[in-house]
């Protein structure tokens, strides 16, 4: 059984205020990662965007929509302890379907 949430560590912090989210909606949004780490979508890995393997070494990648179709996407990280909720990037529409090919 996967640890309890024992942080959210923001990488993307730039990108939240880029996109203007209200610090409302920021915190509401990791607030929901915090009780519930598997709240996004889980990505296929076959699907996983090479930046983010060379990048970050992920082995596992969530997409959280927000509001005005923005995507958060995140991995989980575990140790001893438990499990930390990783926020890589915060992208518009367009930009994750660039980011993932699907444009």
């Amino acid at each position: 059984m996967i640890g309890a949430v024992i942080d959210v560590v923001i990488l993307a912090y730039y990108a939240m205020h880029r996109f203007q989210l209200s610090r409302f909606h920021q915190d509401k949004a990791l607030d929901v990662l915090r009780e519930n780490m598997f709240a996004g979508e889980r990505i296929e890995k076959k699907k996983f965007p090479k930046y983010y393997v060379l990048k970050y070494g992920i082995n596992n990648l969530y997409k959280y929509n927000l509001d005005g179709g923005n995507r958060l996407i995140y991995t989980l990280v575990a140790d001893e302890s438990g499990v930390a909720v990783v926020v890589l990037e915060v992208l518009s529409h367009k930009e994750y379907e660039r980011r993932f090919g699907y444009d």
